[in-house]
């Protein structure tokens, strides 16, 4: 679904992943707030399409929601990045549909002239939805696009179609401002994407850290048991052989120390 960077890992794919399934509040806040809309339009002008268009954005608000609870419910589980893709293709399916549905109501609206207040009502709360993209999908940079070229490609043919002169420098002019959007949403997600990182790097670099001071008290304890070894053999040696003990220590015949006599070194050993 995505070309993801090399250095992405799986773990920061399914942060990602995760971040398009966060909450499901707001998708029904202005899910709600755009079928509302469509019956008003329907109500307001008597045109059935209007209301078939809200029953479906309805459905598929439905199904989003069902499809993110039901994420939520298996998140635990998801432990492969063919899991992870498959999860985000699923959202990425209903987000692009609800979002034609939303160009498809700009259109009809736009083929009347005298619907200028639906023209007005659809025009707004699409391009509102569309501005709440990449505070909800900026995890996916494809699904921000595509979503993007929907909803532009449903305008502009809306206003290029059924529009003048006029309409159609308006449809130019949307292009630089989906655009900045598109642009905000991936400056969203590479902040996002580096703290995952960092925050990746750090859990690894304790990770190590510990495993560093784990052998450093490993070769400490070995260290100490070997020192003590040695003293208890020195000890042994001292106890069941003096001779051995005082020659070993360059003190055999021959030898003597500043100020002491041979036999005096002997009774010592």
């Amino acid at each position: 679904m995505r070309a993801l960077p090399e250095r992405v890992t799986d773990d920061v794919l399914f942060a990602l992943v995760r971040s398009l399934f966060k909450e499901a509040r707001s998708l029904i806040i202005g899910s709600l707030i755009v079928v509302h809309a469509m019956i008003a339009s329907y109500l307001r002008t008597s045109y059935s399409t209007f209301l078939v268009l809200g029953v479906l954005f309805a459905a598929v608000t439905v199904v989003r929601v069902a499809v993110i609870i039901l994420f939520n419910r298996e998140a635990e589980t998801i432990s492969t990045r063919e899991d992870a893709v498959a999860w985000e293709r699923s959202y990425a399916v209903g987000a692009i549909g609800a979002v034609f549905i939303l160009g498809c109501w700009c259109f009809v609206a736009m083929a009347e002239e005298s619907w200028s207040d639906v023209q007005l009502l659809s025009f707004t709360l699409t391009m509102g939805y569309i501005i709440g993209i990449f505070g909800r999908n900026f995890g996916s940079s494809l699904l921000v696009t595509l979503q993007i070229l929907c909803a532009w490609l449903m305008i502009s043919a809306s206003l290029v179609v059924f529009g003048g002169p006029f309409h159609w420098i308006f449809a130019g002019l949307l292009v630089p401002l989906f655009l900045g959007i598109k642009l905000v949403a991936d400056r969203i997600r590479s902040t996002l994407l580096e703290a995952v990182l960092a925050r990746s790097a750090a859990e690894q670099t304790q990770v190590e850290l510990a495993e560093l001071n784990e052998k450093l008290r490993e070769s400490a304890a070995a260290a100490v048991a070997a020192q003590r070894a040695a003293e208890d053999e020195a000890r042994r040696a001292k106890r069941s052989c003096p001779k051995a003990w005082c020659n070993s220590a360059g003190q055999g015949p021959g030898s003597s120390l500043p100020g002491r006599s041979v036999g005096g070194q002997r009774r010592r050993c």
